[in-house]
């Protein structure tokens, strides 16, 4: 893919292929939608994301982390700034508009500024690395992988 619309584009068509049963597809697609739209218009950011919800549910968290992504795509910044900066959950679409730039372009596309106090940075890399080269694991398929299952789905820790 060449663009982050075109990703999401194709993304909403699989989501579509796989989970057409659903009702709430369809509310989840169509806000995306709606997101993608909204993001090529000049209208006030505040304005927009209020037509998307407040992010106090997954699929309104996921449609302003898109409007957010794709509107300022050139600027990481630019974007959580506008995803934090409502009435609603913005820690929430701040975080996932953070996670769909940084799978898009990359750590390096993160100013460092936004890295260099980032609290539990070890963490978030090794599970980042986990998922990226080790997780085969799919709620789709039979395979599974012991060492994965027991780091991330029974672990119980102790304090």
């Amino acid at each position: 893919f060449s663009t982050l619309e075109a990703v999401i584009e194709h993304s909403v068509e699989i989501t579509r292929a796989l989970f057409s049963e659903y009702p709430e597809t369809e509310t989840l697609t169509r806000l995306i939608k709606s997101a993608s739209e909204l993001s090529q218009t000049e209208d006030e950011d505040t304005r927009c994301i209020k037509q998307l919800g407040e992010g106090w549910v997954a699929e309104e968290t996921l449609a302003i982390a898109i409007y957010c992504a794709l509107k300022y795509e050139d600027s990481f910044e630019k974007a959580i700034i506008a995803s934090v900066n409502h009435d609603g959950d913005s820690d929430s679409t701040g975080s996932v508009t953070g996670n769909v730039l940084g799978a898009w372009f990359g750590e390096g596309s993160i100013p460092q500024r936004f890295i260099d106090d980032l609290e539990l940075i070890d963490v978030i890399e090794e599970v980042a690395n986990d998922l990226y080269n080790d997780c085969e694991m799919s709620e789709y398929s039979a395979y599974r992988d012991d060492i994965w299952k027991q780091k991330y789905i029974t672990s119980n820790f102790r304090l």
